[in-house]
């Protein structure tokens, strides 16, 4: 009866195995420093109405926090998570401006996690004039 168990268990043991492996593998593409190219859309009535591009640098380090320069120089510092299924990375921006403990957090979908280039989008709701904001960030490995 034990051989019958270990017969059926050892499969479902190195399917894990390989999934772990596969996860921590996507993840330390992340890992590191990248040159972002941006592209914003501004939706208007389910319609893009202008688009805007800019290139900023960006770290992801293996401790789970991270940093963002902009053209300014303005350093920013963040905390990232990366999930496997569906493939997501949350970035959380401490917001230091506001009186209270308050987290700017963006889901960006990953749409290609390659060593080299990663592909990530993610969409903001606005209220107001501007139906929302749709972002792409394709990055390339410093």
């Amino acid at each position: 009866m034990r051989v019958i168990n270990l017969f059926f268990l050892l499969p479902i043991f190195v399917s894990c195995q390989k999934a772990d492996r596969a996860l921590k593998e996507a993840r330390a593409n992340i890992i590191g420093s990248w040159e972002v190219h941006a592209t914003v859309y501004e939706i208007r009535f389910d319609d893009t109405h202008t688009t805007s591009t800019m290139v900023f640098a960006v770290s992801f380090d293996e401790d789970g926090t991270g940093s963002q320069e902009d053209d300014a120089g303005v350093v920013t510092e963040f905390e990232w998570l990366y999930q496997y299924k569906p493939e997501q990375v949350t970035i959380a921006i401490r917001q230091d401006s506001l009186p209270y403990l308050a987290y700017d957090v963006v889901q960006h979908e990953v749409l290609s996690n390659t060593r080299d280039r990663q592909v990530w989008t993610h969409r903001r709701e606005v209220n107001g004039f501007v139906d929302a904001y749709e972002y792409l960030w394709v990055m390339y490995r410093k």
